[in-house]
């Protein structure tokens, strides 16, 4: 028997389409050999589903499929041209069941991993494995909701629940920043049950463009301090809790820039357009500060720089209320944009002939 010498080439490709590893496969005693799948390391909040073959695939398939393939496609494959597979990976929320041993160790029971398109899920039982029964009272989100044996969850971002048991209680920390992306830090919950356990003042969150202020059993503030940094001998730290408690992060606005851009109509502009097919071309902007969170309004300055003199906004320019933005909201990350335009002045010119002929008119921008 004479042994197929064709070898073919085949090149894995990682999400950034990087080569991870080329592998060589031939036919051996009528057995074609298997490919394996490369190793590599994924972000967190991805996970793989499997093999495409073409850059930017959005569905593929696991490494056994591919070899099936390529054992019923054997004789149509050239060995001078490689196959090439790039793997399909795509973004996921991370869903961890948790609980706290009896050594006060937190241990991850089970993970979900969900696709923001299809982001419901349903919460389980118990998963402890130590059968706990009637003591089960179900799972604890971040915000210090209680969610029941199966009912349904939207996730919008990586969560944590964690788990209820009778005789046990969660000490919650709720960022009160507007959920996930806000840019406030995450602070875990704390699990009170046993002799000397006591709940512990956790370092203080920080959030872009705002100063914490303290922990509130409230979320406007309105409730029983935990701690306020203005005020270090209020502290409730360092007690047992008989019940479960959420305490909300307070914050006030700190001083973040924002802008106002002026812009000016193109010269290349008909006259007579309408607002939404009129072009600007960028003149200078203003660098201006406000608290996070405020909302800041163009100034009557801002919206005069039209006029009867030869200046950069004057005789020939005239503002445009309709293509302006009148106010905004001070984003924490200085992003803030507030845009003024000004529309070029349509000048009439009439000529009369001194015969009587009929007058000349020509309109300029």
């Amino acid at each position: 028997m004479v042994e197929e010498t064709k070898i073919l080439t085949v090149n894995f490709y990682d999400e950034n389409g990087a080569l991870l590893n080329t592998q060589y496969i031939r036919k051996v005693d009528n057995t074609i050999q298997d490919l394996y799948n490369p190793q590599w390391e994924l972000e967190y909040g991805t996970e793989f589903y499997g093999w495409g073959t073409e850059e930017g695939a959005t569905e593929g398939n696991k490494i056994d499929s591919v070899n099936t393939t390529i054992k019923s496609n054997w004789d149509r494959y050239s060995a001078e041209i490689p196959l090439n597979y790039y793997a399909v990976v795509k973004k996921v929320y991370v869903v961890n069941f948790n609980r706290y041993n009896d050594n006060h160790e937190l241990v991850i029971l089970e993970t979900y991993k969900v696709l923001p398109s299809n982001n419901t899920i349903t919460i389980p039982g118990d998963l402890s494995g130590a059968d706990l029964g009637n003591k089960f009272q179900g799972w604890i989100s971040q915000d210090g909701v209680l969610h029941q044996k199966d009912t349904s969850y939207t996730v919008t971002g990586h969560t944590d629940f964690f788990l209820k048991e009778t005789g046990r209680f969660w000490l919650v920390f709720d960022a009160n920043a507007g959920g996930p992306g806000s840019g406030a830090d995450y602070t875990p919950p704390q699990l009170i049950f046993g002799d000397g356990v006591v709940t512990v003042k956790p370092d203080d969150p920080t959030r872009t463009g705002y100063t914490f202020l303290g922990w509130n059993t409230e979320a406007d503030g309105t409730g029983t301090w935990w701690s306020q940094t203005s005020n270090p001998s209020i502290n409730r730290f360092g007690n047992k809790i008989t019940k479960d408690t959420t305490l909300y992060a307070q914050w006030k606005g700190a001083q973040t820039n924002y802008y106002v851009i002026y812009w000016q109509q193109s010269a290349t502009d008909a006259a007579g357009l309408d607002n939404d097919k009129k072009t600007y071309v960028y003149v200078s902007s203003d660098k201006r500060e406000a608290k996070t969170g405020d909302t800041v309004t163009t100034t009557n300055a801002d919206k005069s720089k039209g006029g009867t003199t030869r200046s950069d906004y004057g005789y020939f320019f005239t503002y445009n209320a309709d293509n302006s933005d009148k106010t905004a909201t001070v984003a924490a990350n200085g992003t803030t944009v507030l845009n003024v335009r000004y529309d070029r002045r349509e000048i009439t010119y009439n000529f009369k002939f001194i015969d009587g002929t009929p007058e000349y008119k020509t309109t300029s921008g």
